[in-house]
């Protein structure tokens, strides 16, 4: 039973939550995170009082609770937003915060019986409403676009300059820019020329960077999901003893908690990426002879985060290859560590690409489309359970090596 409704929550947080994407562009950041709280509240009290009468319980929270979980985190990544030089960081370690989300059953686990799981259940919901409702009220405003100008205000003259979004003549902004200010500042140029380029929702699902982030998320999120649901299989399949089988999955359950601990790694090499592009398309606007490009700096801009992805892809297939080795502790153990790597990346890299390429007022609806498709291809892991899990880890091995073909068109398009 406890499968099922491992599927159920991990389908339904993906094929939902365009819903909260489009609540959270149409009515607003903090009604979305108001929402999303109220449920994830609703959703723990249900798992507080599960039992085995009320097992259905269980079905309704696990879904309630993904979904509501799912659209807290893309409201909390808006607070990047007011960290424009550190956004890879601040995306990185929400993420990580999300992903470390197993302490919760750990911790409740060790403190059982000596504290009933009703008991733990509602104090942890009425936590997360506290928690939720003051971010909500005190820390997120009201609408997406108002984080950024938070930010803005760090700089004279911005909200003029962001008045300006709306017309044309952006080379000729651009050289407005470096003749009263002496300086360039490379984040409004380039929020300028996302502006330009996709003025719509539409233009933003019909263009190139979204198609790659889509390949490399559908991609990476069957090897995630495969992974994460026939660990057991794949444990059962390298080690015949039970009593190491339990060891390692023990063992698992300990490595996602550190989740949080590998968002730090992953947000710093993002930002270290992104500020050596910046430097690089100051370079191009301040040489006075060049006609500016703009096709080329947006690419030069998305291709910020080609070595992360790159860095992702090859993890991805490091657990591909690793999982074909039986009896060794060791290579599970660096398969464990690996994981929790590449999680940390598929995530957070989905998050900076979407708000580093697109205008950050669909956010919230490129974010659920997307995870809308990802959840689509990935019940391609319905028939990898079905057939022997030889057959299965090769054809992961594949999507593992596709996964090399976005990162490899962003290294090209950003030369």
């Amino acid at each position: 039973m406890f499968e099922y409704v491992f599927i159920l929550a991990t389908f339904g947080q993906l094929l939902f939550v365009p819903l909260g994407g489009l609540m959270m562009d149409k009515l607003g950041l903090r009604v979305s995170k108001l929402v999303a709280t109220a449920l994830m509240c609703t959703g723990t009290m249900l798992f507080a009082f599960s039992k085995e009468s009320t097992s259905e319980y269980l079905f309704g929270g696990s879904l309630i609770v993904a979904v509501s979980s799912n659209i807290n985190l893309i409201c909390n990544h808006q607070g990047s937003s007011m960290f424009p030089k550190f956004r890879g960081l601040v995306v990185a370690l929400i993420s990580g915060a999300y992903d470390s989300c197993t302490t919760v059953t750990t911790v409740a686990s060790k403190l059982y019986p000596r504290i009933s799981l009703q008991t733990y259940f509602t104090v942890l919901a009425w936590s997360a409403l506290a928690c939720g409702t003051f971010v909500a009220l005190f820390i997120l405003t009201e609408r997406s676009v108002d984080m950024e100008k938070l930010a803005a205000t760090n700089y004279s003259g911005s909200k003029e300059e962001d008045a300006e979004g709306n017309s044309g003549g952006i080379n000729k902004r651009c050289q407005d820019e470096v003749e009263i200010s002496g300086a360039i500042n490379v984040d409004n140029t380039i929020r300028k020329i996302i502006f330009e380029r996709y003025p719509t929702l539409k233009s933003c699902i019909c263009s190139c960077p979204f198609l790659l982030v889509t390949l490399y998320f559908s991609l990476s999120q069957v090897r995630f999901s495969y992974f994460l649901a026939t660990l057991q299989a794949q444990l059962n399949y390298a080690f015949s003893d039970p009593t190491i089988v339990n060891e390692m999955l023990v063992t698992a359950i300990a490595f996602t908690g550190c989740g949080i601990l590998m968002g730090p790694v992953s947000g710093l090499l993002m930002d270290f990426c992104r500020l050596k592009t910046q430097q690089r398309i100051r370079r191009i606007l301040e040489e006075p002879q060049v006609k500016t490009n703009l096709e080329k700096i947006y690419w030069i801009h998305v291709s910020a985060l080609a070595i992360p992805v790159t860095i992702l892809a090859t993890s991805s297939l490091t657990i591909s290859c690793l999982v074909f080795v039986t009896g060794s502790k060791v290579v599970y153990y660096v398969a464990f560590l690996v994981f929790l790597l590449f999680r940390s990346l598929l995530f957070s890299t989905v998050a900076n690409m979407l708000l580093i390429s697109f205008p950050i007022e669909n956010y919230g609806l490129t974010y659920g489309i997307l995870c809308l498709t990802g959840g689509v291809f990935s019940a391609l892991q319905f028939a990898l359970k079905q057939a022997p899990i030889l057959v299965s880890n090769g054809i992961c091995l594949l999507i593992s090596i596709l996964s090399f073909i976005p990162p490899t068109i962003l290294f090209i398009k950003g030369r």
